[in-house]
């Protein structure tokens, strides 16, 4: 799978796991091996997360059912919380430099493509 951008088309994120079960939504990247540049983690029906457990900062973009960028955070450091965003229901998280080069803006949309 891929995330890509509406608005530019272009690829975002290459490489996305999907977490939509309740086990594999409560343990998110905590466990995980490090991301590498364009992973992400497509977090279905979540609207907040946590980074205790983690030992790297991550990105984190929250979406509305239909893909709508309704907040970003650049670069959440372990041990902290991000709470729920009005309107989100998904959640994605990625290393900041993946946020960085993909141009993301609040009102954008995002898609989660299968990748070619």
């Amino acid at each position: 799978m891929r995330i890509r951008s509406l608005r530019t088309g272009a690829i975002i994120a290459g490489r996305v796991r999907i977490a939509s079960s309740l086990p594999a939504l409560l343990r998110g990247l905590i466990g995980e091996p490090r991301l590498r540049p364009g992973d992400a983690l497509w977090l279905d029906r979540c609207n907040g997360i946590h980074t205790f457990g983690m030992r790297y900062a991550i990105a984190v973009v929250t979406l509305r059912k239909d893909g709508t960028v309704v907040a970003i955070h650049h670069k959440v450091a372990p041990c902290r919380v991000i709470g729920p965003v009005r309107g989100g229901a998904i959640t994605v998280e990625m290393l900041p430099e993946t946020l960085d080069s993909g141009d993301i803006r609040i009102g954008d949309r995002l898609a989660l493509e299968t990748s070619p």
